[in-house]
């Protein structure tokens, strides 16, 4: 297990796509502080230093349908580790955890030259937040109300993550439906944009291609990308 520890950086991603000719694969990458964190759809992901899960893991060698559902399968292992900690919590497609209705943790994955990176923060013992969230975000210390130790919390992810990658090479169908079966909002309508279009659907499924398929008056559809709005 390669593990590189900043004080503070623009952001976990940002310092494995200036050293990813140097890095080797599964290297972790954490931080204290990131003054740039980053979010899907270009966002901010703002945190208090010291207090939540700042990180990225680096992956070569992945072949291209295992690059295209990273994110589902990042957003799986994911929930099997906070899962010990929380009820009622949900992964919202493609990859954002949401516990009564709040969030709590985000996954960004970026691919450079066929190699991934997948960034990840994990609210852990911050308390208040600042700003507009269209998902009001919460933290595991509001939801146990007590302390997280941080540093044990990233190992089980960190492991988790690796784990659920080498479980989807043999079985990639087991991945889609812990996805499915812990699904936020399945059978909500909720609003999303097609071909510049806003449009309302039923959450239905996500496929097996980690697509999002939706239903429309008695059709379905599937979208791949974008921003659903509940």
């Amino acid at each position: 297990m390669n593990i590189i520890k900043l004080n503070e950086v623009s952001s976990t991603n940002d310092y494995i796509k200036e050293n990813i000719n140097v890095l080797k694969s599964n290297t972790l990458v954490y931080a204290s502080s990131q003054t740039n964190g980053k979010g899907r759809l270009g966002r901010t992901w703002y945190s208090n230093k010291d207090e939540n899960i700042l990180a990225s893991i680096y992956i070569d060698n992945l072949d291209e349908n295992t690059i295209y559902l990273s994110s589902i399968i990042v957003g799986c292992a994911i929930h099997k580790i906070l899962l010990k900690y929380l009820d009622n919590l949900f992964i919202k497609w493609p990859n954002d955890l949401i516990v009564n209705d709040k969030k709590i943790c985000g996954v960004l994955c970026e691919l450079i030259n066929n190699k991934l990176i997948i960034g990840f923060g994990i609210n852990v013992n911050q308390k208040e937040f600042i700003g507009e969230y269209h998902f009001k975000p919460t933290s595991l210390i509001n939801e146990i109300k007590k302390e997280t130790d941080i540093n044990e919390l990233l190992k089980d992810i960190y492991n988790s993550i690796i784990n659920e990658f080498n479980i989807f090479k043999n079985n990639s169908l087991d991945i889609i439906n812990y996805f499915n079966d812990n699904l936020y909002g399945k059978g909500k309508t909720v609003s999303f944009k097609i071909n510049n279009l806003q449009a309302k659907g039923v959450i239905s499924k996500v496929d097996n291609n980690g697509h999002l398929v939706l239903k429309m008056n008695n059709n379905y559809i599937t979208i791949d990308s974008g921003e659903i709005i509940f």
